[in-house]
């Protein structure tokens, strides 16, 4: 019987570690994630509301790693993964470059 290399042993383990699943960088994640860890008070709809303490984020225009350190600021109910944030972060901003959620 032959033994695979190293190498193929670890592409084998890439491969099998993405089957089976959305990737997390997806903007349906991104706007899930945003909806359950922000949307309590926060909204990307361009109208402040006063149910959402801490207002809409449509027109707040920030760098990436701005966005992340706030982000990582605010009171969360559970906390999220450094990829997570990322997630939110790029989904915040692609809404914003469009308009609009």
């Amino acid at each position: 019987m032959r033994r695979c290399s190293p190498f193929v042993a670890v592409a084998l383990a890439i491969a099998a570690a993405g089957c089976g699943g959305t990737s997390p960088a997806t903007p349906s994640h991104g706007k899930t994630l945003f909806v359950q860890a922000c949307g309590a008070c926060h909204t990307l709809s361009g109208i402040d509301s006063p149910t959402h303490q801490g207002g809409d984020l449509l027109g707040f225009h920030m760098s990436r790693a701005t966005l992340l350190q706030f982000a990582r600021e605010m009171p969360l109910r559970h906390r999220l993964t450094s990829a997570e944030f990322a997630t939110v972060a790029d989904y915040i901003l692609a809404v914003q470059r469009r308009g609009g959620g």
